[in-house]
Formats: C-alpha cells, sequence, structure tokens
C-alpha cells in the first residue's frame, strides 16, 4: 500500500487454484482494497505526526516564557512571538 510514494503496507494475496494468473479486474480489486485500507493508516501516521508538532510548539512556548513573560505579550496584544521584528510597535496605549 502506497500513500504519497511511501510504503506503508502490503497485502498478499493468492488465487485459489494454482497456476492461474489474476485478471485485471482481480488487480483492480486488490488495488481498490489497498486504497481503503491505507486512508486509516494514513490517518493514524497524520495524527501522530500533529502531536509531535503540538508538542514541540509547547516546548517553544514553555522555553519562551522563561525570557518574555506571557502577561507582556498580553499586554502588547502580541499572540505569537515570531512575529515581532526588529522595530515592531504595539498598538496598545
Amino acid at each position: 500500500m502506497l500513500v504519497q510514494d511511501k510504503t506503508i503496507g502490503v497485502i498478499y494475496a493468492e488465487h485459489h487454484e494454482p497456476g492461474r494468473c489474476f485478471a485485471s479486474r482481480d488487480e483492480e480489486s486488490v488495488a481498490f482494497l489497498c486504497a481503503q485500507a491505507a486512508a486509516p493508516l494514513w490517518n493514524f501516521e497524520l495524527e501522530a505526526r500533529l502531536r509531535a508538532a503540538d508538542e514541540h510548539r509547547q516546548s517553544l512556548m514553555d522555553v519562551q516564557s522563561k525570557f518574555v513573560p506571557n502577561e507582556l505579550l498580553r499586554i502588547l496584544d502580541i499572540d505569537d512571538l515570531r512575529r515581532v521584528r526588529s522595530g515592531y510597535r504595539s498598538s496598545v496605549r
């Protein structure tokens, strides 16, 4: 089973009659089955990636808060410290 050029699983199939080959109809059925089986596996992988990204984001926020208090960011109406550049001026007065 391929998703975005990445092998995420394998399905093994045998013909019930030795020596016979699968017809194109059989191959289409197996390809459809693979596509249906791959979707939840791919979703599971994406969920794991999102979880890892969220953990990374949270660790960055934890480190950021050691240097710039969250209360100061709220006062300055800054929701993401990465957006602040040299010369940044807050609209808060």
